[in-house]
């Protein structure tokens, strides 16, 4: 069966794979703010798409998204990862 937010969710698990060799070398990698609008993007497809079938996690996965990244002061087009949100989508 093929569900029609599997590329949303192929572009999460290959940022979430990437990002997480990135975090095992000790650095907390910062990120364009248009990745990070991306990334949102296909959060909130996924979370629209299981609302119905999955109302807690499509609730948690809005969640999430909203605290995954912060803008550094001053933000310079650049998102900061916060690490525990990366750790609950992971």
């Amino acid at each position: 069966m093929k569900v029609i937010y599997e590329k949303e969710i192929s572009a999460i698990k290959d940022w979430l794979q990437r990002t997480n060799a990135q975090l095992s070398t000790g650095a907390l990698p910062a990120f364009l703010q248009t990745d990070c609008w991306r990334i949102q993007n296909d959060l909130q497809t996924i979370s629209t798409n299981i609302q119905y079938e999955y109302p807690f996690y499509g609730h948690e996965l809005l969640e999430i998204k909203n605290r995954l990244f912060s803008a550094p002061q001053p933000p310079y087009g650049m998102m900061l990862l916060n690490a525990a949100a990366f750790g609950e989508l992971l």
